[in-house]
């Protein structure tokens, strides 16, 4: 579930920056945002995998 959500956070950047150009920062100020969902929901996971892990580890 990681890499899919490093993969729409790349994948909307992309884009973001793509709409940022055509359009101007004003206009395309969603498409900056979707990114940034998509970073915190990645490295929410992320931590929550490591502690998991951990928690796991520990109990072995």
């Amino acid at each position: 579930m990681e890499q899919f959500w490093l993969m729409v956070a790349i994948v909307t950047s992309i884009y973001g920056v793509y709409m940022v150009y055509m359009l101007g920062l004003v206009d395309a100020k969603w498409y900056v945002f979707f990114p940034i969902i998509a970073i915190l929901f990645y490295y929410t996971r992320r931590r929550l995998r490591l502690a998991l892990e951990k928690k796991e580890s520990e109990n072995l």
